[in-house]
């Protein structure tokens, strides 16, 4: 129930523009494999194969980690909610150079029955679409009955996005930000992933 709250709370936030985001630069990929690892002994409980994948290695760019870390929890625990024992759930973030943003795909694979123990109240996937909105980031979801669900976070590489959102505080010094010319700047991070029929 306090969970619920909270989220109610942050998403009220959110949709009237009262949240200042923590943006801080920061290894996007090894971010989200301490997520992933935080859900390995629950799929290992339920025979579910789960699939990171990160190519590059390191993906540096500018987030709010708190409120990111929200947006992936949620997804996993939705794509752990409704996948069945033996199913499939992935994540895959990969470089592209042909945009500056960045794709994280999560996957769910097989009957999506859910888990009637454990019902949503559609709350965790608004307060999600709001908190990588505030990002600059847009979140898509292809899904079809029986095989199964991909989720997809665009997020941009690049700071400069920030710098004129009055509801954005930088972390880091800006200055720092700005001299950093890494390979990174201008990326895109694609992922696609073929879910079992």
């Amino acid at each position: 129930m306090t969970n619920l709250v909270s989220e109610l709370l942050d998403f009220r936030r959110f949709t009237q523009n009262r949240f200042i985001l923590q943006i801080e630069k920061r290894d996007i990929g090894k971010f989200l494999k301490e997520i992933f690892l935080s859900f390995s002994d629950f799929a290992h409980q339920r025979n579910i194969c789960y699939d990171f994948q990160c190519n590059p290695v390191e993906i540096v760019c500018w987030f709010d980690a708190k409120q990111l870390e929200k947006v992936f929890f949620n997804l996993l625990s939705n794509a752990f909610k409704y996948t069945p024992d033996g199913g499939k759930i992935g994540m895959i973030i990969a470089t592209d150079l042909d945009s500056a943003h960045i794709f994280d795909r999560f996957y769910q694979g097989g009957n999506q029955k859910g888990n009637e123990q454990s019902p949503g109240t559609g709350i965790g996937l608004a307060l999600t679409k709001s908190i990588v909105e505030k990002h600059h980031g847009a979140i898509s979801v292809e899904s079809e009955i029986g095989k199964g669900s991909t989720f997809t976070i665009a997020l941009s590489l690049n700071m400069s996005i920030y710098q004129e959102d009055e509801h954005i505080q930088f972390v880091d010094s800006v200055s720092d930000m700005m001299t950093t010319t890494g390979p990174l700047l201008g990326e895109k991070i694609a992922s696609f992933y073929e879910v079992p029929v």
